[in-house]
């Protein structure tokens, strides 16, 4: 697959682009990369809390459609400050997204906001409430004495 990207014309850049111009520019660049794929999405940046770790995500969701695909801008960020090409990195997370997106399953949107749907796809999971107090401060959760 070809994907057109903006090229770095100095290999320093790699090393000095700061954190919030590389996630302007790799998300100018995934759009363009999914653009010349024919596909019309919407993006957008925000942080994702999950269980002990917590990563900003670039959130790729297709024009008309409820269901998306994050794409985790700190790992990407992470990899060209460990020396791998800006080039190679937007080619690999877009070659990703599109395969994401062409492989979406099908959902009914309404479903997920039925209980009676839901109740038999729900599960609980036991977390470390010390490593997880953050994101503990935001989910409903109940206090289990510990296993002796």
């Amino acid at each position: 697959m070809t994907i057109r990207i903006n090229q770095i014309k100095n290999k320093k850049e790699n090393k000095t682009i700061d954190y919030e111009q590389f996630k302007e520019r790799i998300e100018e660049d995934l759009h363009q990369a999914l653009a010349d794929h024919g596909i019309d999405a919407n993006l957008s940046q925000h942080h994702v809390e999950k269980l002990n770790a917590s990563y900003d995500a670039l959130s790729v969701t297709p024009e008309g459609s409820h269901i998306g695909v994050n794409a985790n801008l700190s790992a990407m960020f992470e990899a060209i400050e460990n020396g791998q090409d800006y080039n190679e990195v937007v080619s690999r997370a877009s070659e990703s997204i599109i395969a994401s997106i062409e492989n979406t399953p099908e959902i009914n949107v309404e479903d997920l906001t039925n209980y009676n749907e839901m109740k038999s796809k729900l599960a609980m999971e036991v977390v470390s409430a010390d490593r997880n107090a953050e994101m503990l401060e935001n989910v409903p959760y109940e206090q289990m004495e510990a296993a002796e």
